[in-house]
């Protein structure tokens, strides 16, 4: 039975979405996890995972047409069966305001939608990752001549890289590091950046670098704006803030160990979580950025800027873990145990005031990320360690007081997680916006507000 990917849903209130680009075909083989489209809603793009495995039976829109969010894009079943059915067609009309639908591949098609089918771009380029392309780039070397091994043939950052090593087979120990963008010929990038623009990087962060999935959530000029998502949470919560604010700067949403599509830690401490992301900003090639966090992902952001591994221009927590020893050990433990959407609903919806913002699509996402074999395990390793026995087995107190940068700290009021009254007592120089009627999620609950407040912040330090 073929089954529907879905134009996700990033934020209650959003309702449409813009397709902008296949990466499949008609044909291909997509496993869980694979990237299908990338669409774009209110000025933040994103990629769309396949949350079912199986054969791209039909491709139901155009490059460039919009649809409700939770309308199927395409289906994915059993190759011998047929997609375009009226049934099929039907379903995708429903669910789209202007009924924009594309027959199978040689019925009625454009050509952009063509050649999105046939798997390459309208120039005839192979399809390839922005990292991949930055990369052969800066070392001169021609995307097109290179054989992609990332899923439908796409040229990955670890074919430059083969490339990049097979030119320059040995090189000095300073660049033992992943390669960044860089200026040079074949073989620079990899030996310099980290010496001359970027952290040195340890074993360890380097193997951390390898196991975090990061994206760029939005380009632009200036020093990039580096997001980290808290407890059970992953880099996709950060788009609707992205695109409530309309920000002009570049942004980087990192997920952490054992968290979305990164692999989790054996041995999990807030500096282990904190290098995790620091080798990111290395392997980006980041040496200076504002960072917001979310959680335990603003004690991260903290503890990053104690390191001083890079320049941290600001930072905007969003409800800190951190700051008291007390925390909602039940939602930590419930979490933790719960697998299905149905089990995971009433703990999810702890995480706010008005339990009517987090929706379905939400949970539903949540429970699809959290059946990937090892990441339940992952994550209670993490709340294990740094959340024992209920308690939080950190303080961020000292290293904020400690921090020279312009800082602001965002609670709710009414958060039923990390209690609002840890803001008390924190030093004068650290900005204090405590919202009523908002619980442990104000970018979601308030991210109007939250929104002005973030640019209002960033033009501080500009």
């Amino acid at each position: 039975m073929s089954k529907p990917i879905l134009m996700p849903q990033v934020g209650q209130d959003l309702t449409e979405g813009k397709l902008i680009e296949w990466r499949v075909k008609v044909g291909d083989k997509v496993a869980k996890g694979d990237i299908v489209a990338v669409v774009e809603s209110e000025k933040a793009s994103f990629d769309v995972e396949a949350f079912e495995a199986g054969t791209v039976l039909n491709l139901l829109y155009d490059e460039g047409a919009t649809t409700k969010v939770l309308a199927p894009l395409l289906f994915v079943g059993d190759p011998t069966e047929d997609a375009a059915t009226p049934h099929s067609i039907e379903q995708a009309k429903a669910a789209s305001e202007d009924g924009a639908v594309i027959a199978p591949i040689g019925v009625g098609m454009s050509e952009r939608a063509a050649d999105a089918q046939l798997g390459r771009k309208a120039n005839g380029a192979p399809r390839s990752s922005p990292f991949a392309r930055r990369l052969a780039k800066s070392n001169g070397i021609e995307i097109a001549a290179i054989v992609g091994t990332g899923p439908h043939g796409a040229v990955v950052a670890r074919d430059v890289k083969s490339v990049i090593q097979a030119a320059d087979p040995a090189p000095s120990p300073a660049g033992a590091g992943r390669p960044h963008a860089d200026s040079g010929p074949p073989g620079t990038a990899l030996r310099s950046l980290e010496s001359a623009s970027a952290p040195p990087q340890s074993p360890a962060m380097r193997a951390h670098s390898e196991a975090a999935h990061r994206a760029w959530l939005r380009k632009g000029e200036g020093p990039p704006l580096v997001m980290i998502h808290g407890f059970g949470a992953d880099l996709n919560g950060w788009r609707v803030l992205v695109a409530a604010a309309a920000l002009r700067r570049p942004v980087l949403a990192v997920d952490l160990p054992g968290h979305g599509r990164s692999a989790g830690l054996e041995r999990v401490s807030l500096q282990a979580m904190a290098d995790a992301v620091a080798a990111v900003l290395a392997d980006e090639g980041v040496t200076s950025a504002d960072l917001i966090g979310h959680s335990l992902g603003a004690a991260i952001a903290v503890a990053m800027a104690q390191a001083a591994r890079f320049t941290v221009r600001s930072l905007f927590l969003i409800a800190p873990a951190g700051l008291g020893p007390d925390i909602n050990s039940a939602f930590l433990a419930g979490f933790a145990r719960a697998r299905s959407e149905e089990s995971l609903a009433p703990w999810m919806r702890l995480l706010v005031a008005d339990e009517s913002a987090i929706g379905p699509a939400l949970i539903g996402v949540t429970a699809q990320t959290r059946s990937e074999p090892g990441v339940p395990e992952a994550q209670d390793r993490v709340a294990r360690s740094l959340f024992p026995d209920g308690t939080q087995a950190f303080s961020i107190r000292l290293a904020l007081a400690a921090t020279p940068c312009p800082v602001r700290v965002v609670f709710g009021a009414d958060d039923r997680i990390i209690p609002a009254r840890h803001a008390a007592g924190l030093p004068g120089t650290v900005a204090v916006h405590i919202f009523p009627g908002v619980g442990h999620m104000p970018h979601l609950e308030a991210r109007e507000t939250v929104a002005r407040l973030l640019s209002e912040h960033l033009r501080t330090v500009s």
